[in-house]
């Protein structure tokens, strides 16, 4: 089992989740499971920067972060750079609260 901390703008903060999952599909399912919706998010592990859209996909082997931000924004412009920094910026911020 490893540590997989999810981080989401549909959630404030962050959700660990203890998983033995090797692939993209089985990890969504233990996310619905654990009442994290993964529907209509794109799935990237923070170090790798690696993008999870087929369910076959191989996941790291040991801990990871892996960040879910919206697929489309309403505006029909995809910037998922723009996301990521801010799912970063929100990490940032729950690991100084712990500390």
């Amino acid at each position: 089992m490893r540590k997989i901390t999810i981080v989401s703008t549909k959630i404030d903060g962050k959700t660990e989740l203890n998983s033995s999952a090797t692939t993209w599909s089985e990890l969504k399912s233990e996310l619905t499971s654990a009442g994290v919706s993964s529907e209509g998010m794109k799935a990237m592990e923070k170090s790798s920067k690696m993008t999870y859209d087929n369910g076959n996909a191989a996941l790291p082997t040991g801990d990871f972060v892996l960040f879910l931000t919206p697929g489309k924004v309403k505006s029909g412009a995809d910037d998922v750079e723009t996301h990521y920094t801010a799912l970063l910026a929100k990490l940032d911020a729950v690991i100084a609260s712990v500390n």
